[in-house]
């Protein structure tokens, strides 16, 4: 389906050269026509002046055609009469046809006057004209003077008449010419008419061909892919349905085309439930910004916030009160930002904003105060009052960072250090939290090291019955022996690896150590011998934890009544579903439980009601201070008296003195570990103390090691 759109893709952007197509043709159309009228033009001219001469050389033939009839009555020249002949009575007859040549040579005169007007042509014209001007003027002489014989004018009238028909016969011989020459000339024009209609047939067809094959069916077919491209239900249409009204169906076509464009770049660019820019448009944001740095030396600052104890509201209220609270959040973190900020929402809680060009009334500092601030008011969700807070990490550029993950990476330096001050609050970044984090990464990297090489060494807290001394079950530790470093503390060890994700090969690791000393340990324990191991809330949220917690049982042949998984008030704290759940699971297996650190604030009585715990464990912290604060014994009392009264037993941590388990002791609790009882010691420790089985008070001279 991929591929398919796009093969309709390529081929709709690759007709899109149409226009440069028709551009082409129309041109090359527009050039051949062009020629063609040129040249079309050019051979009417021609004839046209043609027939302007010809018209010219017939006016002449016709004028000298008119002199010829006009001296034509006369007849054969009859000369002036002489002195005797005027003698004559009959003379005055005889000069009457005489005047009469006379005049009607002076009207031919007239005509040939008319010709020189518009231009002679032929030395003959000229020659017959001159004759007949010197015939005239002979003549009007002899009529001047009776007397005077007029011997030269017959051969004037003949060099006359000569000369008026060669000049006849040439312009017939002109006008012949020139009727061929323009029948040529119009028969060309006639043909060069043909080829223009040819031509512009031919361009018709061609430019219907390019229309029809080159704009209609790809503009059909454009309007087909982009209506696909827009979710249009309309079928594709075909050429015959675009074909009157393409355009239009493509304007159609691409509204609804930039109505998807517009969907597809909110999708891209913002987040859809809270309408904030998203992780893509809050990077392309932070580019700019850097870019404005480097040119313009802009400063800005970037933050990183998360909403604290939000989990705890997605999971006791539900995660569309969640939603709800991240939609008020956001509202609420609009309105303290300016047009040139930009704020963002990066995933789940975490939003971000870069402040650009930094105010002086409004620095970075103030605007995180404002933002924990608004976070700490109440939120009113579906009729629940829910307080949460916020907490803030700042870096500056360039003082931070000059890239855009080195900036983001040092604000969620800053957020964490925030977060581990307590929450609630802000905190810019500095280079020693940069330091810690590489030292925490060479830490990391050095766990998995001695994970994967068997680096950790699992010791026992003995647990022993406070009034018998008798040996009832042991606690694992996980100790570290850093090669470079020395003994890596328990405490930074276990939160080492629940920051790195590696609290579950840890814990694995635990569970099987302990069932194999478990194992081990079979022959020597009595019944109600346990193995305790201390649990992560990321553990419990396996979804086969139950099932993995089974065979870890299995492999080890170990009954899981043996087994007492430890878990602290903050995992009920969270109030998980799925923790809730996995612990019910393994308690169905027929594993104990217990609730460690009892009394440090996080849980409450309602936990202890709803999952079947076996085992309430006081925190070494009120034991320490048993002896000298009243307060504190008061405390163990309690602890004490809540864990008879849910009919669960009751052991003591952190015991170091004589005088704290003689007071444990009296407040009613049962079990009992620290120094004083036994150090941590190894599974060949623990078998030599359940081998001995001896009072508490020989337990160092016991498992010393041999």
């Amino acid at each position: 389906m991929a591929d398919g759109s796009r093969s309709a893709r390529a081929g709709w952007l690759a007709d899109l050269t149409v226009r440069q197509t028709l551009w082409t043709t129309t041109l090359v159309v527009t050039v051949v026509l062009g020629l063609i009228v040129a040249v079309a033009v050019a051979t009417l001219t021609a004839v046209a002046r043609h027939g302007d001469q010809l018209q010219l050389q017939q006016e002449r033939l016709r004028t000298v055609q008119l002199v010829g009839h006009e001296l034509a009555p006369a007849g054969a020249w009859v000369p002036w009469p002489t002195v005797d002949d005027r003698r004559d009575a009959n003379a005055a007859t005889l000069r009457a046809p005489l005047e009469d040549a006379l005049e009607r040579a002076e009207r031919a005169l007239g005509h040939l006057r008319r010709i020189d007007d518009a231009g002679l042509t032929l030395n003959e014209g000229y020659a017959y004209r001159d004759a007949l001007l010197r015939w005239l003027e002979a003549s009007a002489q002899a009529r001047a003077s009776p007397d005077l014989e007029m011997a030269g004018t017959a051969e004037a009238f003949a060099a006359f008449r000569g000369a008026l028909d060669r000049y006849e016969r040439q312009l017939a011989a002109i006008i012949d010419t020139l009727k061929r020459s323009r029948a040529e000339r119009a028969q060309i024009a006639l043909w060069l008419t043909i080829l223009m209609a040819v031509s512009s047939l031919v361009a018709v067809i061609g430019a219907g061909w390019v229309y029809e094959y080159r704009i209609a069916r790809p503009l059909a077919q454009l309007v087909a892919t982009t209506r696909g491209q827009a979710d249009d239900p309309a079928p594709p249409l075909a050429v015959t349905q675009v074909r009157c009204n393409e355009l239009e169906h493509l304007r159609n076509a691409f509204d609804a085309l930039q109505g998807r464009v517009e969907r597809l770049h909110r999708q891209a660019y913002l987040d859809p439930l809270t309408g904030l820019a998203n992780r893509s448009a809050f990077l392309q944001r932070l580019a700019q910004a850097l870019d404005a740095e480097r040119r313009h030396r802009r400063r800005f600052a970037v933050l990183l916030l998360d909403l604290d104890h939000f989990k705890q509201v997605n999971d006791s209220l539900g995660h569309a009160v969640g939603d709800q609270l991240l939609i008020e959040m956001a509202a609420r973190l609009q309105r303290g930002m300016r047009p040139s900020d930009t704020l963002a929402r990066l995933g789940g809680d975490e939003f971000a904003i870069v402040q650009a060009d930094l105010p002086s009334d409004l620095p970075p500092e103030r605007m995180a105060e404002r933002i924990v601030e608004a976070a700490g008011l109440a939120f009113d969700l579906d009729g629940h009052a829910v307080f949460v807070g916020a907490s803030v990490g700042i870096a500056l550029c360039p003082d931070d960072g000059i890239d855009a993950d080195t900036l983001l990476r040092h604000a969620d330096l800053a957020l964490y250090e925030a977060k581990a001050q307590g929450r609630d609050g802000w905190r810019f970044f500095t280079p020693a939290m940069n330091d810690a984090v590489v030292e925490r990464r060479a830490l990391e990297l050095d766990l998995r090291h001695a994970l994967e090489t068997n680096g950790i060494q699992f010791l026992f807290q003995p647990k022993f019955a406070l009034r018998s001394g008798r040996l009832v079950g042991v606690e694992t530790l996980a100790r570290w022996q850093h090669p470079e470093r020395g003994p890596i503390p328990t405490d930074r060890l276990i939160a080492l690896a629940e920051g790195t994700g590696l609290i579950e090969p840890l814990g694995a690791k635990a569970l099987a150590a302990a069932l194999r000393a478990a194992a081990r340990w079979r022959p020597l324990t009595a019944a109600d011998f346990t193995v305790g191991v201390n649990l992560s809330v990321r553990q419990l949220r396996r979804g086969r934890f139950a099932d993995d917690v089974a065979a870890a049982l299995e492999r080890a042949d170990v009954a899981p009544g043996h087994l007492v998984l430890e878990i602290d008030e903050s995992v009920l704290a969270e109030d998980d579903p799925t923790v809730l759940t996995a612990l019910h699971d393994v308690t169905s297996l027929g594993v104990r439980l217990a609730l460690d650190d009892f009394g440090t604030g996080y849980a409450s009585l309602r936990h202890l009601h709803r999952l079947p715990f076996d085992e309430l464990k006081v925190d070494r912290s009120f034991v320490r201070e048993v002896t000298s604060s009243a307060d504190a014994a008061a405390i163990v009392r309690a602890i004490v008296a809540v864990g008879r009264a849910l009919d669960l037993t009751v052991t003591a941590e952190g015991i170091e003195t004589e005088a704290q388990r003689e007071l444990v002791m009296q407040a009613g609790a049962t079990f009992g570990q620290g120094f004083l009882l036994s150090p941590p010691i190894d599974a060949d420790g623990v078998a030599r103390l359940l081998t001995a089985a001896v009072p508490t008070v020989d337990i160092q001279r016991l498992i010393a090691p041999r």
